[in-house]
């Protein structure tokens, strides 16, 4: 397999074609908007647009979190171990591809809140 290489350099003796300015800047854009589209881009999902099935536990915990309370309060207002609460977040996140809570509030506030219960 031949390595195709190019340059960056202008084919005039003692000209730069393209700064490395101008790359660092070329490449910062490119990270930036690959990190913004991984944050905010739907991508299309497995089972086909279905909804996502969550159980009757982390329906409330979601309820909980949408009115803003912490981890803690949500375990006191449910009768939940702080560890349960945790568990049950992290599931959370995981299903709706969330890094976090802020974004885990995100996804369900912008239409990826179409849950169901599991049985």
């Amino acid at each position: 397999m031949a390595i195709r290489q190019f340059s960056l350099q202008s084919s005039e003796p003692g000209r730069r074609w393209i700064t490395d300015e101008v790359v660092g800047q070329a490449l910062t854009l490119g990270l930036s908007m690959h990190e913004y589209l991984s944050r905010h881009a739907r991508m299309p999902s497995e089972n086909g647009g279905a909804r996502i099935e969550i159980s009757t536990t982390q329906q409330y915990i979601l309820q909980h979190l949408l009115q803003g309370r912490s981890d803690k309060e949500i375990a006191n207002r449910l009768d939940l171990s702080a560890h349960t609460v945790d568990y049950h977040m992290r599931q959370l996140r995981r299903r709706f591809a969330a890094r976090n809570r802020v974004q885990l509030v995100n996804a369900v506030q912008q239409g990826d809140s179409d849950f169901g219960v599991l049985s």
